[in-house]
């Protein structure tokens, strides 16, 4: 199977429609009903907001399943690595705070903090997505949702870990410089 020409690695349904992945993007067909625009918005809003997401825009192209080809459309964003968490499912928490504690670095801890403080502060729904403490940005925030008002509770835990880190940071010398600097 091949999406815009890409090789893909990886199909899932969700509830909202199928997610189709492949080395470099992660592209998502919406079900009836949803317009791709209005999902694509959400993810701008939230980035002028500060919140770390891919890099999302809507994407018409075809997808080749053997013999059968279509054209279809939806949001394209570059793929995320790093360890995947979500907030809401059991161990998501714990997951994301054993992750924040390996950052080894002040300012990539102040960046992951920003993300998270401004995740809260934008009313991110369902908090997923990925962390790696050897990239910058270290953090990404996928499937997203937002109520726009602030959600705090979903994040506590996680921003007082990594509060916690920021300070044990603080008192020791600075080992390593920032990645991708």
């Amino acid at each position: 199977m091949r999406i815009a020409g890409e090789p893909v690695e990886n199909e899932v349904r969700s509830r909202e429609g199928t997610v189709y992945i492949t080395a470099r993007h992660v592209y998502k067909i919406f079900g009836s009903g949803t317009n791709p625009y209005n999902v694509l918005g959400i993810y701008k809003i939230a980035e002028a907001k500060g919140v770390p997401v891919p890099n999302t825009a809507k994407f018409t192209a075809r997808l080749q399943d053997g013999t059968h080809t279509r054209t279809i459309g939806g949001l394209r964003s570059t793929r995320a690595s790093g360890r995947f968490f979500q907030l809401s499912k059991p161990g998501g928490e714990k997951i994301l705070i054993n992750e924040i504690e390996k950052v080894t670095n002040r300012e990539l801890m102040e960046t992951v903090i920003a993300g998270l403080r401004n995740a809260s502060e934008h009313g991110v729904m369902d908090p997923q997505g990925f962390i790696d403490v050897n990239r910058n940005p270290p953090l990404t925030f996928i499937d997203l949702h937002s109520r726009g008002l602030p959600n705090p509770v979903a994040f506590e835990k996680v921003l007082e870990a990594a509060e916690v880190r920021l300070n044990e940071l603080a008192s020791t010398p600075s080992r390593s410089r920032m990645p991708g600097r």
